[in-house]
C-alpha cells in the first residue's frame, strides 16, 4: 500500500480508502454468493468477476484509478483471454483472506455489538 500511495501521490490514504470501501460494501457482504477477499499482492487491476463476464480496471503507473480504462470481458468459446484473467484472479483469491478474518472487521463488529474497545489501541 506505501508504494501504490506514493505512485499515485496519495500516500497514507490508501489504507483509508480501503476501509471506506469495505464500510461502503459491508451490507451485502452476509449475503450468500457475496464474498470480500483481502490480499497482500502488488495490484495490476482490479478484477470484479461474475458468471460469465468480468469488469477490470487496468491500473496506471502514477494515475489514480479512475481515470484508467475499464474492460468488459465475456467468456467466448475457444477463447483464452478471459481465462487467462480467471487464472490470475483465482491465484490471488487463493492466498486472500476473508474480510472477516481482518482487524479492522473485528473491530467494527465489536462497535456495532456494543463491545467496543479503543479501536486506536489496535492495528486495522
Amino acid at each position: 500500500m506505501a508504494l501504490r500511495g506514493g505512485e499515485e501521490q496519495l500516500y497514507d490514504a490508501i489504507p483509508v480508502r480501503i476501509r471506506m470501501a469495505l464500510t461502503y460494501y459491508s451490507s451485502p457482504s452476509g449475503i450468500s454468493g457475496i464474498s470480500f477477499r483481502l490480499h497482500r499482492t502488488s495490484l495490476y487491476n482490479s478484477i470484479f468477476h461474475y458468471d460469465n463476464d468480468m469488469l477490470i480496471n487496468q491500473h496506471i503507473f502514477g494515475a489514480y484509478g479512475y481515470i484508467a480504462p475499464l474492460l468488459h470481458l465475456r467468456r467466448i468459446e475457444g477463447g483464452d483471454f478471459f481465462d487467462t484473467y480467471v487464472r490470475s484472479f483465482e491465484r490471488v483469491w487463493d492466498i486472500s483472506q476473508p474480510v472477516e478474518e481482518s482487524n479492522f472487521w473485528k473491530q467494527r463488529v465489536a462497535l456495532l455489538s456494543g463491545d467496543a474497545r479503543d479501536p486506536a489501541s489496535s492495528p486495522p
